[in-house]
């Protein structure tokens, strides 16, 4: 479930996991349509690293 909101919504998933800064950070690049792409690998990344279940 969690890989889902990290593709569709990546800047939710920072806040699920109490980062408000980078989930800031994602949302400003989630706005434009070139930077959700980043933003998405970037959740995914963050979720595989931390093991967040």
């Amino acid at each position: 479930m969690k890989l889902m909101i990290a593709f569709i919504f990546p800047w939710s998933l920072f806040m699920t996991i109490h980062k408000p800064v980078e989930a800031t950070i994602c949302l400003m690049l989630q706005i434009s349509i070139l930077g959700w792409i980043p933003a998405a690998i970037w959740a995914m990344f963050i979720l595989d690293r931390d093991q967040i279940t």
